[in-house]
């Protein structure tokens, strides 16, 4: 009807939900998309995220970019529940990753981050509240051997980002990665190298959307990340 107010955005758990109706991953926790995803649900997913976006309110005029990480994002660790990056056709072999309908001997759990505020995983970095932390859980062999891929990096807010829609940080990858035990390692030999430059963040991110349940971000080449605040009791 004429003069009739606009419908509210989208919510998170609009997002979640079409997220959820995706087939699960290869172990619990696992996020959905590294496999890919049908045009159609990422068109439903990407509908609902890009409204989440438009409508999104980024509290006082005056609020900077580090406001907002310092409040809604670095005092909660974050999980990855569905992203635009993949693993697919030739790195997905090299790596044995095992997919649904695809053979492997290595399966990829939990991925998540923290900021500044995980001295396990961020090693000499733990105490930089610029270092995010960002960790990938493996198992191999059928649960045989389980393990962690971690890779610290720094962040610095993009100048001009403090007024702009979107939030953009500067990425820098810090120090090796490293995967524990050796035994996984050794499992991948050489093909660490393609693991690093698969999970890299190194160049810029773009802060779309954050709440008190998801946050979204988009990288430099194209990504699209949804991640969701994770309780601190589990």
């Amino acid at each position: 009807a004429a003069g009739a107010p606009p419908p509210p955005p989208p919510t998170a758990e609009a997002l979640l939900a079409a997220i959820a109706e995706l087939p699960a991953g290869m172990v619990a926790d696992a996020p959905r998309g590294l496999f890919g995803t049908e045009p159609a649900a990422a068109g439903k997913i990407m509908d609902v995220l890009e409204g989440m976006e438009a409508g999104w309110k980024v509290g006082a005029g005056d609020e900077t970019t580090e406001d907002i990480i310092a409040r809604d994002i670095a005092p909660f660790a974050w999980r990855l529940e569905w992203t635009t990056l993949t693993i697919l056709g030739a790195k997905r072999t090299r790596l044995a990753i095992e997919a649904p309908g695809k053979r492997g001997i290595v399966r990829i759990g939990r991925i998540a981050q923290a900021v500044g505020s995980s001295p396990v995983e961020a090693g000499a970095h733990d105490d930089d509240p610029r270092v995010a932390s960002n960790t990938v859980v493996f198992s191999a062999l059928g649960g045989a051997i389980s393990g962690l891929f971690s890779l610290a990096a720094r962040y610095a807010v993009e100048d001009g980002a403090a007024t702009a829609p979107a939030r953009r940080v500067r990425v820098e990858r810090v120090g090796d990665a490293r995967l524990t035990p050796e035994k996984l390692e050794k499992i991948l030999g050489e093909n660490m190298k393609l693991l690093t430059q698969i999970f890299d963040p190194t160049g810029w991110l773009d802060i779309t959307y954050v709440d008190d349940v998801v946050r979204v971000g988009r990288d430099d080449k194209g990504n699209v990340f949804v991640l969701r605040r994770e309780d601190p009791a589990e």
